[in-house]
């Protein structure tokens, strides 16, 4: 490898340089990782999926188990509040 050449990056969470996932969190892509109908690729993504739900406010208005789950994580320091 080139030194001058930018370093193989991997944060898709599958272990594979170069592997980027490039698609942004949509709603509703995280609506349906945090209902377990589409399986997050890593847990960074599982994470980042109810990170979103905290930023766009949907957590506070979906179905009630939505919320309390994103206050636990919150209480547990794995999310922002």
């Amino acid at each position: 490898m080139n030194k001058n050449e930018p370093l193989p990056i991997d944060n898709t969470g599958t272990g594979k340089l170069g592997s980027v996932r490039v698609e942004p969190m949509t709603n509703y892509m995280a609506i349906s990782i945090a209902e377990g109908y589409e399986d997050a690729e890593s847990e960074e993504q599982w994470l980042e999926a109810w990170q979103h739900l905290v930023d766009t406010g949907l957590a506070w208005t979906l179905q009630g188990w939505f919320g309390r789950s994103a206050k636990h994580l919150i209480d547990e320091g794995r999310i922002n509040g």
